[in-house]
């Protein structure tokens, strides 16, 4: 209960400063996913930068989702917890994770039925329309870890843990900037994929955020993790 504490007594404006900006500086990371995909992609060729432009908004849409899920779980946890209902905060982590499970499924439903009418509308160029089709298709299919990341890391902010959501979404957004010149262009055996290497180096980025969020809920955060036996 040491971070409960610590928000009870602890004065005002350090505890405020101490809890904005690392989820502004997390919310900044976010939002690089797509503009360092976009950088990569713009060298490899200018049909694949309108691609990924395309898809930008679907991308968006998924964020705002898992965000909005995320704040609701995160205000329900933050007042059990200050209720000292321990049991129910437990109990909101999990529900939390489930409507993240449902809303990924329906994304991942509707994606499959939309995506490609959706891009007819906005491009007649048969190459444009097939590069956004595929960098959207793998976002959306694997779209989970940024649900479940998200969500957690929101988690994480109700108990007064900042840094660690920050900590585990810049990491996320290195594994991408890390892997997208080597799944785009390719690299020592590692074949050139174009935009679809974009996408694989996002979703990758995402699961590694998503697995060390589930490792610190689990192992590391004992006041809030819930009995899964």
């Amino acid at each position: 209960m040491e971070k409960i504490t610590k928000m009870g007594n602890e004065r005002v404006f350090p505890l405020l400063v101490g809890m904005a900006l690392p989820p502004m500086a997390s919310m900044l990371v976010q939002s690089l996913y797509n503009i360092v995909d976009s950088m990569f992609v713009a060298a490899y060729s200018k049909e694949g930068l309108t691609a990924v432009s395309l898809a930008f908004p679907i991308q968006t849409l998924i964020v705002a989702c898992s965000v909005g899920i995320g704040v609701g779980v995160n205000s329900y946890i933050a007042r059990k917890m200050g209720e000292r209902n321990v049991e129910e905060a437990k109990s909101a982590v999990m529900h939390g994770l489930l409507l993240a499970l449902i809303a990924y499924l329906i994304f991942f439903i509707v994606g499959i039925v939309a995506i490609r009418p959706f891009f007819a509308l906005y491009t007649s160029d048969v190459g444009i329309y097939n590069d956004a089709c595929i960098y959207t298709f793998i976002n959306v299919m694997f779209s989970f870890g940024c649900f479940f990341h998200i969500c957690l890391e929101k988690v994480f902010q109700a108990i007064g843990s900042m840094k660690v959501p920050m900590a585990l979404q810049a990491l996320g957004c290195v594994v991408n900037i890390v892997l997208d010149p080597l799944f785009i262009f390719g690299f020592k055996g590692i074949p050139g994929m174009g935009v679809a290497g974009a996408a694989i180096a996002t979703i990758l980025g995402q699961l590694v955020s998503m697995s060390l969020s589930f490792y610190f809920l689990f192992a590391k955060t004992k006041e809030i993790c819930p009995d899964v036996r």
